[in-house]
């Protein structure tokens, strides 16, 4: 037998839904594009650098840190969205059991 949420476990969950929901369109309408293409132009910026060139090297390498770090936040906040969704679909399938 498994345990009914609360009213207020449902609503933290809610929240938790809306909340990576929304980050999940504005990463596919914006920044996954705008990543797509600063990765790409780090690429080009890394292909055309000196392997002697150790402070450019180092730049590069700077702005895809930022860029993947920036990802991950995003992808923890619609990760924990799907997560909450569902943990609410798993309680309301088993109030119509």
């Amino acid at each position: 037998m498994k345990i009914k949420l609360t009213d207020k476990q449902v609503e933290k969950l809610l929240l938790e839904q809306t909340i990576g929901q929304d980050h999940k369109e504005t990463y596919e309408r914006l920044i996954e594009p705008f990543f797509a293409e600063r990765k790409a132009l780090l690429f080009s910026v890394f292909c055309d650098t000196s392997a002697d060139d150790v402070e450019q090297l180092q730049l590069i390498k700077m702005q895809e840190t930022v860029l993947e770090s920036m990802r991950k936040h995003f992808m923890h906040f619609i990760e924990t969205g799907k997560m909450a969704e569902i943990q609410l679909a798993n309680d309301k399938q088993e109030d119509e059991e």
